[in-house]
């Protein structure tokens, strides 16, 4: 240490022990700031001195004035955080019991040598700077105590609880009024299985050991209040010596990874359910093809409209739906084949209206509450017709009794509303009272519908209004279709196109062009789904285009005959190709290769001849 640079302030009311003091110290090579009598002086000193604060005071402790020497080294230690040493001759045992109370820094005994006088200074001034960085670093320990979101709690070797951050406070609901040397039993009442001596054990075998000792998983926490927290954490000792000194919990509530564990589970469980289809699924598949098979020469060969013809179509739409079921439930977790695209959730549930019905039979009556504008969304259609016939197998399977399920559309807030509102007549089930997921046990059919919502950026709620009632809201984010370029787009009110049989490319090419030119696009497999959409479709399909590589000669007589008795003004246009059957009658013709314009031209042309001939003859008549 450099001693020219250690400032001293001398308190001493003898002048000329004073004098001797200072010459003493300038000597030796330190700074005297002043000389003061009384500690009054000591205070204004300190606070004006322009050469700098002193590192050191040296105090009398017997001064004249109001206030002694001891009070004075009290206040410069409070107030200015200056180490004192005491000067003294003689002092009596009260005080001295008084003097240490004010933790000095060392006693010098008058008369003062050199050798005492200096190496006192020199402990005292390197005891002040260790006290100092001890008081720091504590400090930052503190720090970092108060703000950690672990729970700590601090006990001394007896068990008395000395510290808990704010965390620790929170967890367990006590404040420092209340826990401050208190048991650390009585502060942290642990229970597993149902032992209250949890604690102590643990703790007993901490201090029997030198590693950590982990708190068991499914403890519980007792707070102050009587509630219970699930609780992760561990004891550590602290020693010195050898001996024990302290120990330290860290604790956590541990709800929230018990809630994730439980979602982690039910994902594997679903992962489960999914490797057991795929194990099942080619048998699944052929007797579904074989009943959509039967389903399909069923209705080949009996009148249209009847109701034997009916009953094939609902089993056929069953048949299929069945297949898409199983091949969803398989890729629910895995990136799906099928191009998302905007869909209008009111067409997905009319054109599923009377299939539904039939699904649900006499008991529940199922209503639909459309809202006036198209409610799209951007998705997967077949992931779409999987919500809503999950929705209503969820609602069928709920109910007891009779009953109607009302199945209501809103846009608001760009969001798409969906709700199934079951209202029950005769019975009702018991309805779980989680109002959002995810719900503890929740149904097959309600995961997949989850899973569909999730994979769409959506959200879902599950709530019971009442006996007998409960309700599913789910919102989809709404999807405005990209404004339509001024030229190029049919005239008048959109168009709708049928695809029928189109090869996946081809499709992929095609639609984007088609929508974008103002049409809206149905797509259909095959000639018996193709009839089976126009049923079900509410408005007329204004064109169905077919491809001769997928669609027969007598399968596509069979689409123009049925789809043209219902609506005589829809055109029919075939892209033929060398390796395809060919056309038949009543089909325009494009022959491939082609480019996406031409098929949209040669459509948009069909269009626009067929709408100018019905208002010819509508202002003929």
């Amino acid at each position: 240490m450099d001693q020219s640079k250690a400032r001293i302030l001398i308190v001493e009311d003898e002048a000329i022990i004073a004098r001797d003091i200072e010459r003493q110290l300038v000597r030796a090579g330190y700074g005297v700031i002043a000389a003061v009598p009384s500690g009054e002086a000591a205070f204004e000193q300190i606070e004006r001195s322009s050469s700098g604060a002193p590192e050191l005071v040296l105090m009398d402790i017997r001064l004249r004035g109001a206030i002694d020497g001891i009070e004075a080294a009290r206040v410069i230690r409070e107030r200015y955080k200056l180490p004192v040493i005491y000067l003294t001759a003689h002092a009596d045992e009260d005080t001295l019991t008084r003097a240490k109370m004010t933790e000095p820094f060392g006693y010098i005994v008058k008369p003062i040598g050199h050798a005492n006088l200096t190496g006192s200074i020199e402990t005292a001034l390197y005891k002040h700077r260790m006290e100092r960085r001890l008081e720091e670093q504590r400090a930052l320990f503190n720090t970092i105590l108060q703000t950690v979101p672990e729970a700590v709690i601090v006990a001394d070797s007896s068990g008395k609880v000395q510290f808990m951050n704010p965390a620790a406070e929170q967890l367990t609901g006590w404040t420092p009024a209340g826990f401050a040397g208190q048991p650390l039993r009585s502060i942290v009442r642990l229970h597993n299985g149902g032992s209250p001596e949890t604690l102590d054990e643990l703790v007993a075998t901490a201090f029997g050991s030198d590693a950590v000792v982990r708190i068991p998983r499914q403890t519980r926490l007792e707070r102050r209040d009587g509630s219970f927290v699930n609780l992760d954490g561990h004891i550590t000792v602290s020693r010195r010596s050898g001996e024990a000194a302290g120990v330290l919990l860290s604790l956590q509530n541990s709800s929230d990874r018990q809630r994730e564990e439980q979602q982690i589970r039910q994902e594997q469980t679903m992962a489960a359910v999914g490797q057991l289809a795929r194990d099942v699924a080619n048998d699944f598949y052929s007797l579904f093809d074989l009943v959509a098979d039967c389903a399909s020469e069923l209705m080949l060969g009996v009148e249209h409209g009847s109701d034997l013809y009916g009953s094939a179509s609902i089993i056929y739409r069953a048949a299929e739906t069945a297949t898409v079921m199983t091949r969803q439930l398989l890729d629910l977790t895995g990136p799906n084949s099928e191009r998302p695209e905007s869909v209008d959730l009111n067409g997905v549930l009319e054109r599923s209206l009377s299939f539904f019905q039939r699904l649900c039979g006499r008991a529940i009556s199922i209503e639909l509450r459309l809202c006036s504008e198209p409610a799209t969304v951007f998705a997967h259609t077949s992931q779409l017709d999987q919500l809503a016939l999950n929705l209503v197998l969820h609602a069928r399977d709920q109910a007891l009794g009779t009953g109607t399920l009302l199945l209501a559309t809103e846009v608001a807030k760009g969001q798409v509303h969906l709700t199934a509102q079951l209202d029950q007549i005769d019975g009702f089930a018991a309805i779980p009272s989680t109002r959002s997921w995810p719900l503890e046990k929740p149904a097959l059919n309600l995961t997949v519908v989850k899973a569909i919502v999730k994979s769409a950026e959506g959200n879902i709620s599950v709530s019971e209004e009442q006996e007998g009632r409960f309700s599913i809201e789910i919102r989809l984010p709404f999807f405005a279709s990209p404004r339509e370029p001024a030229g190029g787009t049919v005239a008048g009110p959109k168009a709708t196109v049928l695809t029928v049989g189109l090869e996946l490319e081809l499709a992929l090419l095609l639609h984007p062009r088609l929508e974008e030119s103002g049409f809206f696009v149905l797509e259909s497999a095959n000639a018996q789904e193709a009839i089976l959409v126009s049923d079900l479709y509410r408005d007329a399909v204004d064109l169905v285009i077919v491809d001769d590589t997928k669609i027969a000669p007598r399968a596509q007589q069979q689409v123009r005959e049925v789809i043209s008795s219902r609506h005589p003004e829809t055109s029919f246009l075939c892209l033929c190709s060398q390796r395809g059957a060919g056309p038949v009658h009543g089909f325009d013709l494009l022959w491939k290769p082609f480019e996406p314009a031409e098929v949209v031209a040669h459509a948009r042309a069909l269009v626009k001849t067929k709408r100018a001939a019905a208002e010819a003859r509508g202002a003929g008549a």
